[in-house]
């Protein structure tokens, strides 16, 4: 029968990198149901919620590999450390908009 071993001591200097990760997307979990109410208040049209949604994803995938080379090159913290602070930022800026067309680029600036 196979011993356990034990979790190396180094896990817990992960500890606050893995708490704000665990911050933003459970922020990134309460913005989509928030973001589709919020439109359908504004008086959107079903094509603009799906647009505004998808814009997230969509820039997403531009610019998931630009983000990578970068953390190849400068680490993989400080880039973590940047992207939550941009999506941090584009959600607090969401909360204050009063346009559907400021949304959208706010979204894909939650992703950039």
């Amino acid at each position: 029968m196979a011993e356990a071993r034990p979790c190396s001591p180094g896990w817990r200097r992960h500890v606050p990198l893995l708490f704000a990760i665990f911050l933003d997307m459970m922020g990134f979990g309460m913005v989509i149901p928030d973001l589709q109410t919020r439109l359908e208040a504004f008086g959107a049209q079903g094509w603009a919620i799906g647009l505004v949604l998808s814009s997230y994803f969509l820039t997403q995938i531009v610019v998931s590999p630009l983000w990578g080379r970068l953390s190849d090159k400068v680490g993989r913290k400080p880039v973590l450390v940047i992207c939550g602070t941009l999506s941090a930022t584009s959600m607090v800026l969401a909360g204050c908009v009063l346009l559907v067309a400021a949304l959208l680029p706010l979204r894909g600036y939650a992703t950039a």
